[in-house]
């Protein structure tokens, strides 16, 4: 893993290190919650094909409320977290594999085995993962290949995925690293990469 640990998330230099690469918050694209490959892996290289060709993010999705909503929660989530859970949160940047190929922006690193995942959602969408939980005892499907992709880029072992909002209980529901995910996600990955290079190629030719 290498580590940006000054790098601002959300600055050009971010956008541009991560452009055309794989990363965990599209992870849904190249692997289901089940861990199954994704149908959308051809579209999604495609669109990192794109990235790479031109250097630059292309059609980038530029956020809503609920994006600019947890960005301005997510220091006071972190905290939050911090004295539920009694650990200190090391905030890094951006992550990639060693050699460059994929990576994630985690909301921070615990100790050498643990990061978290923070969500900072609407009062009934917290009561909606509230509820999930107290029926199934686990996460939503939905957040399950982002926090799998990010803990496989990062090579770490578990991963808290938090629900902050500041008038309601904080949820904190650890993930364990599924290796059997991971297995699927490598060979996605892979996958992803070899038909971006390959519609680059034809791209070139243009």
């Amino acid at each position: 893993m290498v580590i940006y640990d000054d790098m601002v998330q959300g600055s050009k230099e971010w956008h541009l290190l991560r452009c055309g690469l794989p990363t965990a918050s599209m992870a849904s694209k190249l692997v289901t919650s089940a861990g199954k490959a994704s149908t959308s892996i051809t579209d999604y290289a495609y669109t990192l094909a794109t990235e790479k060709f031109v250097g630059q993010p292309v059609d980038a999705w530029e956020g809503n409320e609920h994006t600019d909503r947890g960005s301005l929660l997510e220091n006071d989530a972190r905290i939050a977290c911090e004295q539920k859970q009694g650990y200190w949160v090391e905030q890094i940047g951006f992550a990639t594999s060693d050699d460059s190929n994929y990576g994630c922006s985690p909301d921070g690193l615990v100790d050498e085995d643990g990061m978290i995942e923070l969500k900072c959602p609407m009062g009934k969408n917290i009561v909606k993962n509230w509820m999930y939980y107290d029926k199934h005892n686990k996460a939503m499907p939905d957040y399950i290949p982002q926090i799998q992709m990010a803990m496989f880029v990062c090579e770490r072992e578990w991963a808290d995925l938090c629900f902050y909002h500041n008038q309601l209980p904080l949820l904190v529901i650890r993930q364990k690293a599924d290796k059997e995910f991971h297995k699927v996600l490598k060979e996605q990955i892979a996958e992803c990469i070899k038909i971006r290079d390959s519609a680059l190629k034809v791209i070139e030719k243009g």
